[in-house]
């Protein structure tokens, strides 16, 4: 799906230029997306559709209790549709839709957290105290400033960020030779 695919283009746009450092992972916001690509040939006024205008891919750099606490916080409606959910690339989550969440200032409790599962990479679950850069955008900024306090780093602001339209239409071309 476009998430999918978005997420996977800034992970790989991370990992090939020299703005941003190469990311333990990316996680993409359903907030990013104005609508779909069609089936069929695709132009890049199509893709350019599909996001909003203002979505830009930033970085940060903050402990995995805290990229935990903000997964836990972008499920709270599943299985609604909701703007906050994100989807990852090289980051695989399973959660318990059910439970109430984390609640906050608590470090994860098993009887709260809707996260029941976080594995980076082919690796262990990430760690909680452990930092980990990660690419997204800034509407998951928006929804999870704690990301950045007391010891976060935001390295790429959206003032600097590079339009996530732009990042996909490369991806598409560099890595897919233009085949979706």
């Amino acid at each position: 799906n476009l998430a999918d695919l978005t997420a996977d283009a800034m992970l790989w746009y991370s990992a090939n230029n020299d703005q941003y450092k190469k990311a333990d992972f990316s996680l993409v916001s359903e907030k990013v997306f104005a609508g779909t690509i069609p089936a069929g040939t695709l132009t890049e006024a199509d893709i350019r559709a599909a996001f909003r205008e203002d979505a830009v891919m930033i970085e940060v750099k903050s402990a995995g209790g805290r990229w935990l606490k903000a997964i836990d916080e972008s499920t709270l409606n599943v299985p609604a549709a909701d703007v906050r959910f994100v989807t990852p690339a090289n980051l695989r989550y399973i959660i318990q839709p059910s439970q109430p969440g984390m609640e906050e200032g608590k470090r994860y409790d098993e009887e709260t957290a809707r996260i029941l599962s976080v594995i980076l990479g082919k690796k262990s679950d990430i760690g909680w105290v452990q930092n980990y850069t990660a690419v997204t955008d800034q509407y998951l900024l928006e929804a999870s400033p704690a990301l950045t306090a007391t010891g976060g780093v935001e390295e790429v602001s959206a003032a600097d960020g590079v339009p996530i339209a732009d990042i996909v239409i490369a991806y598409i071309r560099e890595t897919m030779n233009g085949t979706i």
